[in-house]
This record gives C-alpha cells, structure tokens and sequence, in this order.
C-alpha cells in the first residue's frame, strides 16, 4: 500500500465520474493521483449494488475503481466499527468506512461532512482510548441497567 494517502467514499467516487465542481476542485488544488487513492469493500458495495445500474455504469465504474487500491474490511477494521457503533451514533457503512480510514492511516475524501468530522475526531483518539471512550458516551448511546436475574448456577455475581 506504499504511496497510498486518501480513502475515498462513495459520494466523492460518484463526484469523480460525474465530475462534480466540488471534487474536480479537490482533486485539482490537492493534485491527486491515482496511484494515492484507495477505496473500501464498503464503497464498492454501494456503487454496484445500486439497484438501477444499467450494465454500461457497472463498467464504467469497475473500470475507474481498478485504478485504487482496494482495502478489504479487516477484523481490525471490524473492531474500530465496533467501537464506533457502540459510542457513537453512527451508521454501519459509515464506521466500516472511518474504521477503514482509521486502520490504514489515510485522509478520508468525501463530501458528507459528518462523516469527515467523524473520521478527524477518531483520527487522533488511541486505537482503544477508554477515556475518550467514556468521554462519548450520552444519552443517546447508553442504555439502563440490564437485569439478568438472579444467579442460578455457580457464576459469581
């Protein structure tokens, strides 16, 4: 993965095909080549597996996608999305894509900034910060206690 530095989401790839203002400028003032761009199973999941795909788009992004790097989802990449799921409120696609950022060290490129304030907040957190972790959680990622009864083994409560 030498010389790879950006992991592009699916908006920014769909920016690339269509050549969207907003991307075009990215890839002008940052001067990105091909060869420092990679993608995740994720993004590739989204853009073929849109349900309206005609064969000649599938081809077309097949194609433009064989010029990243292509980053697999990783046990690694599964344990930060986990992590994420559990003290945040975010989507899966979303952490498996900042997990993916996070794992192999490369600047998201997307044009959804949630999910770029995401990948920034957990860039500089440890790889398992409890007290950024503890920090996170709020009403909306926390649940009351959870009852399991009274012990009825030998388990030691």
């Amino acid at each position: 993965m030498s010389g790879v530095k950006y992991l592009l989401d699916t908006n920014f790839v769909l920016g690339l095909l269509k050549a969207t203002p907003e991307v075009v400028h990215i890839v002008t003032t940052r001067d990105l080549m091909a060869s420092s761009c990679a993608y995740s199973a994720v993004t590739r999941m989204e853009l073929l597996g849109y349900s309206g795909i005609t064969d000649e788009e599938e081809k077309l992004i097949s194609s433009r996608l064989s010029n990243f790097t292509y980053l697999s989802i990783t046990v690694e990449v599964e344990d930060v999305a986990i992590v994420l799921r559990r003290s945040r409120k975010v989507k899966l696609p979303d952490a498996i894509i900042a997990a993916t950022a996070r794992q192999h060290n490369l600047e998201l490129l997307s044009l959804d900034k949630q999910l770029l304030a995401l990948a920034k907040d957990i860039k500089s957190e440890d790889k398992y910060d409890l007290d950024g972790l503890i920090r996170s959680v709020n009403e909306d990622n926390s649940h009351n206690e959870v009852g399991f009864g009274r012990p009825v083994g030998k388990e030691a409560l």
